[in-house]
């Protein structure tokens, strides 16, 4: 034993001395130490399992670029928005991780998009100029009275010449999973909110591209040779909002409030999309007719 434990003596001061000799003494050490306290216990020494090359499973959020997360959060605009094309470009093309990615990005867009913040890197800042209304500035940018109203928390329908307004002018689109019961909006191609949503039972609900032809608020329910069901009746499955598809092959389609949430997440409507109360409202809001829905299986 004396014998042995002179020559691992000797071993640790030559480890020690390589060590030293190439900057990393700290992590020889530990080394020896550790083979030192080993062979004082009994414990037999056995070899670390060698490193594989093959890197260990990447779950959703480790495929998510952690630069790309911080720049989202930058106080450079360039920096931003370059995060958000990027980060908008992976959720949609990997359905993986969309779970663990829509969360940035909704923080990202509600603060510097869908909120009053001035920055004309996302959004058109408008100065009022005479004879404007709310309606010719949303024509003519290819987007919504309510939206603009929402996004500069406007309480009134009538602007006044010197306010400076800030308005979304790039395309809306929206995009409809029916195998993860999921819709979101883009903006310009880039993610704007997403939303869970119900579907058709019976694949009733047909995967295609669709545009949005009719918007009501508190739509009455005409349903083919049934009596007319109003508006805030408990029957009235529409609920708050209905945004019409113009396709007469399927005609009747649409997106539509689920009522106290029924059938969200589920195959339960007559062919319709439903989503929650908040989110009708918000596509109601902010998207423009002859919106295109793309529905994929």
């Amino acid at each position: 034993m004396r014998r042995l434990l002179f020559l691992l003596l000797v071993v640790a001061v030559g480890v020690g001395a390589y060590g030293w000799y190439r900057g990393e003494l700290p992590h020889w050490g530990k080394t020896a130490r550790s083979l030192f306290d080993r062979i004082w216990s009994g414990v037999p020494i056995a070899r670390e399992p060698a490193e594989s090359g093959a890197p260990p499973p990447a779950g959703a959020a480790a495929r998510i670029p952690d630069d790309a997360l911080a720049a989202l959060r930058s106080e450079d605009a360039a920096r931003r928005n370059a995060a958000w094309e990027q980060l908008s470009r992976l959720y949609m093309k990997d359905p993986a991780v969309r779970d663990a990615l829509a969360p940035h990005l909704e923080r990202f867009t509600s603060t510097y998009v869908l909120s009053d913040w001035r920055d004309d890197s996302v959004a058109e800042l408008v100065n009022v100029r005479p004879g404007n209304n709310l309606a010719r500035l949303a024509g003519r940018r290819g987007t919504t009275v309510e939206a603009i109203k929402r996004i500069n928390n406007l309480n009134r329908d009538t602007i006044h010449p010197g306010e400076t307004l800030k308005v979304l002018n790039r395309p809306i689109e929206v995009f409809v999973s029916k195998r993860e019961f999921r819709l979101w909006v883009t903006y310009g191609g880039r993610f704007l909110k997403e939303m869970r949503c119900g579907i058709g039972k019976g694949n009733r609900t047909p995967a295609g591209s669709f545009v949005i032809a009719e918007k009501q608020r508190n739509p009455d329910w005409f349903r083919p040779g049934r009596p007319v069901i109003p508006a805030g009746d408990p029957a009235n499955e529409l609920g708050c909002c209905w945004l019409g598809f113009d396709d007469t092959q399927n005609k009747g389609l649409g997106i539509h409030e689920a009522r106290e949430g029924r059938g969200i997440g589920q195959e339960a409507s007559q062919g319709c999309i439903r989503v929650a109360k908040a989110d009708a409202d918000f596509l109601y809001d902010f998207l423009p007719l002859r919106t295109v829905v793309t529905i994929m299986e």
